[in-house]
């Protein structure tokens, strides 16, 4: 089963376990490798940089001159990363729960590479969340307040 193979791969060539990869596209342009016509089934799997271990992490801005046409593949990934944080609020869970509208924001502006508006964000989001009950303390002004995800909007 390639899901398999994928995580063989990750596993026996990374040190990364425990990643539930997806299957990203086909890449099969006949011109994308210089030796001949290859066919790549690119997977991905987003995860919080201290899930990675002792790897040497690349920031996704300087994973460039990678060979053939990794560099596309690369762009790929992050354009379907940032589409499914454009419209859910945590999707690949990297926040632990409960968390506050600030930290949400933060990751969201991690990912799409961008500062966003807090009150526009916030009324954007809100929807997607359920308040805990909860406040967290200790920063400068009022105690914020603690949200989960919908169960509808959980990571799958």
């Amino acid at each position: 089963m390639l899901a398999d193979a994928v995580r063989r791969s990750l596993r026996e060539k990374a040190g990364i376990r425990d990643v539930e990869p997806a299957q990203l596209h086909v890449f099969d342009a006949v011109d994308r490798d210089s030796r001949g016509w290859v066919l790549s089934v690119a997977h991905m799997a987003v995860v919080r940089a201290n899930a990675l271990g002792t790897l040497d992490a690349l920031p996704v801005p300087d994973a460039v001159g990678l060979d053939f046409d990794h560099d596309a593949i690369v762009a790929f990934a992050v354009e379907r990363v940032r589409a499914d944080y454009a419209d859910r609020a945590d999707p690949s869970g990297l926040l632990d729960e409960p968390f506050t509208i600030r930290s949400l924001r933060e990751v969201h502006e991690a990912v799409l590479g961008h500062r966003l508006q807090p009150d526009t964000f916030r009324r954007r989001v809100l929807p997607q969340l359920d308040e805990v009950g909860a406040v967290r303390r200790g920063g400068v002004g009022k105690p914020a307040s603690l949200f989960a995800r919908r169960p509808s909007t959980r990571s799958s």
